[in-house]
């Protein structure tokens, strides 16, 4: 999937959630670095792609998709 069709993608789960989902509950802790749009988006994205881990999806979310997603977290730790 090109990222034309991805952002598309994320447009369209955007418009969804903010019209089907609840409004947000208040939750004790830190508030998320993503919102539920951006969750669903790397969600459905993530079964497309052609990674065979986790690892592989986050390490090529953190370098290609950042843009996209300036708030994403560091979702493995690095070996040391």
């Amino acid at each position: 999937m090109d990222i034309e069709t991805f952002l598309t993608l994320y447009v369209i789960v955007d418009d969804c959630c903010k019209m089907q989902l609840p409004q947000k509950a208040v939750h004790p802790g830190p508030a998320a670095s993503l919102s539920r749009s951006e969750v669903v988006t790397l969600a459905a994205f993530r079964p497309w792609s052609q990674f065979a881990s986790e690892r592989g999806f986050s390490r090529y979310a953190l370098r290609h998709l950042r843009e996209a997603f300036p708030s994403l977290p560091m979702l493995f730790k690095k070996n040391r």
